[in-house]
């Protein structure tokens, strides 16, 4: 549904009660906000269907096998509207917050303002969460209501206000790409450099992360934290080949890619910076701290 909608998975994050799917671009129309966020809920809302049909017609039968298969089923059954439930809370980027958005996009013709009417509405339905469950929960003593309204309440607030800091981010890096903040002038490493010479060169420079090339073709990255584990003595004697990241593993960037992209990136890699390659070929590093300066600058 949402390749087809002209928005690129970029990753899954799995959690206990589901999942959340993360995308390089933004919907292009609310519209496709809408159906992408429904299309997970209305899977969900099918296998219960089914799953509930095929209780209903083993549980007739008195063959135990059959009748511990309606127990299965009717099992999945919940499970399934557990999870439609749940993704249908008004937080983003759960299904239900991203089809209040979509909606909220559609009444303001604007998607940022959609945003931050989708992520103000969900706060406040925290808010009220909290209040009535909490009053219900002391009036009947129900210490288990208590609780779960606290933390359904947090877990909306806090989806909320992540919701929020992430705007906020795009709307300071939204309007720079790649190619404009990005490190031209980092220092280059051999992968037959020692780790000596490299964590040397690190040192003098003040960098974390430096890019290695063979034959002017990258090849991979090394990190302070890829030094870390090896003893000062060994090395001399340890190659930046044998430490560093390979290409074929690490995320990259094009110098027209949006910054606000790059960062998702970046966050998901979990790296201090990622090479810029054009064709194939280094041409910059974009690092936390030229993100940090494009946020100063967008202020």
């Amino acid at each position: 549904m949402a390749r087809q909608r002209g928005m690129r998975p970029e990753g899954v994050a799995l959690f206990h009660f589901g999942a959340v799917a993360w995308f390089e671009d933004d919907p292009p129309r609310a519209s496709d906000e809408w159906w992408v966020a429904l299309a997970g809920p209305a899977v969900n809302l099918l296998i219960a269907t089914v799953m509930v049909v095929l209780w209903w017609r083993l549980y007739q039968t008195t063959l135990l096998p059959l009748l511990i298969a309606a127990e299965i089923a009717l099992f999945l059954a919940q499970m399934n509207v557990t999870l439609l439930l749940f993704n249908l809370l008004p937080v983003y980027p759960l299904d239900g917050g991203r089809a209040l958005h979509g909606l909220l996009w559609a009444i303001t013709k604007d998607p940022t303002r959609g945003m931050l009417a989708t992520a103000y509405l969900s706060q406040g339905l925290a808010f009220l969460l909290f209040l009535g469950g909490s009053w219900l929960a002391l009036r009947y003593h129900q210490g288990l209501l208590l609780f779960g309204s606290v933390a359904l309440s947090w877990f909306m607030y806090r989806g909320s206000k992540v919701a929020l800091e992430k705007l906020t981010v795009r709307r300071r890096l939204g309007s720079w790409l790649v190619e404009q903040i990005m490190w031209r002038e980092s220092p280059l490493l051999h992968p037959t450099q020692t780790l000596q010479e490299a964590s040397v060169l690190m040192t003098l420079r003040g960098e974390s992360v430096l890019p290695v090339v063979e034959d002017g073709e990258f090849v991979g990255i090394l990190t302070h934290t890829d030094l870390q584990p090896i003893s000062h003595q060994a090395r001399a004697d340890v190659r930046v080949a044998t430490a560093m990241r390979v290409a074929a593993d690490l995320p990259s960037l094009a110098p027209a890619d949006r910054v606000d992209v790059a960062l998702r990136r970046m966050e998901r890699a979990r790296l201090p910076a990622l090479p810029v390659l054009e064709v194939g070929r280094l041409v910059g590093l974009l690092r936390h701290y030229d993100l940090a300066r494009a946020m100063q600058m967008g202020e």
